[in-house]
């Protein structure tokens, strides 16, 4: 009798993180064609980014493969940054209150916290993730 050898599943804080990542990056592709309609060079680096790191990364990242990992750790760090510097600059407390009057803070923080969520779960499950990986 022959006993097959079963893989163990993907953890599920990493499995929610990818599902993560593809979603958001199919809205990216979607948002940016209505956003960046006239500015083609903007579209097209928006729709690669989320094509190509989110959506592919994320497949492979299902896939069981160890440096689908580290290039969404290091992209979701890049959006995380990019983002948190872009709509909260290094401003002194008496301009923030205008800041966040504008409302431009909210529409920050809600992509600060779209790209946080996954970096967050990708590392508490990264000991279980390394386990299985190949």
């Amino acid at each position: 009798m022959e006993q097959t050898i079963q893989k163990p599943p993907l953890p599920t804080k990493t499995k929610i993180a990818a599902w993560w990542n593809i979603m958001v990056g199919l809205i990216m592709i979607i948002f940016s064609g209505w956003i960046y309609a006239e500015e083609k060079i903007r579209f097209l680096i928006c729709s690669f980014w989320g094509l190509f790191f989110l959506i592919f990364a994320c497949y492979l990242l299902i896939k069981k493969k160890g440096w689908a990992w580290w290039i969404l750790v290091v992209m979701n760090c890049i959006l995380t940054i990019y983002i948190g510097y872009h709509f909260f600059p290094f401003l002194p407390l008496a301009f923030t209150h205008i800041l966040f009057a504008s409302g431009v803070a909210l529409i920050g923080v809600v992509l600060f916290v779209i790209f946080l969520v996954p970096l967050i779960l990708l590392f508490l499950d990264r000991k279980n993730f390394w386990k299985i990986a190949t």
